[in-house]
């Protein structure tokens, strides 16, 4: 049944997660019926989205999913979108154990989970290695920066 199940989500353009998260392929701008929403930044809401396996932010408005890495931001047109079941919500990382926290993709074999920063402009989304006592490292107007202050998504 799992193998059924795993398969018409493939064929569907859905992925999940062991926590049961599931991912929507989409492109420029696209978020879904019901997207992860991280906050505002400054102006636009911005989405969870990943590309190349690599949790991030998607401004709806540009059309972008954008991913910090290795000091820089890159900009994706194609990528996928997290969806939400209504049972995500963003806490502080010490209001958190890492039981609760959702998987996002992997870089290099570490496995990376969703945060995101407030900065002057809003709720910057991006990617925590390391779990609840990490960094969270976003990309803002393309460079890349790290914060050991962050909100992480929880499925709790």
């Amino acid at each position: 049944m799992k193998r059924f199940i795993f398969s018409a989500m493939t064929f569907l353009g859905l992925s999940a997660n062991a926590l049961g998260a599931t991912w929507i392929n989409a492109a420029n701008g696209q978020t879904g019926a019901n997207p992860v929403w991280v906050g505002r930044e400054g102006n636009a809401d911005a989405y969870v989205c990943r590309a190349n396996n690599i949790p991030g932010k998607l401004i709806k408005r540009d059309g972008k999913c954008y991913i910090g890495y290795y000091g820089k931001e890159y900009a994706y047109t194609s990528y996928q979108v997290l969806q939400n079941a209504g049972r995500y919500r963003f806490w502080s990382s010490t209001s958190l154990s890492d039981d609760y926290i959702v998987l996002g993709g992997s870089e290099n074999g570490t496995p990376l989970h969703i945060c995101r920063v407030r900065t002057s402009a809003g709720h910057v989304g991006g990617k925590l290695v390391g779990g609840v006592n990490g960094i969270c490292y976003y990309g803002y107007y393309g460079q890349e920066y790290s914060s050991r202050i962050f909100d992480a998504l929880s499925d709790a």
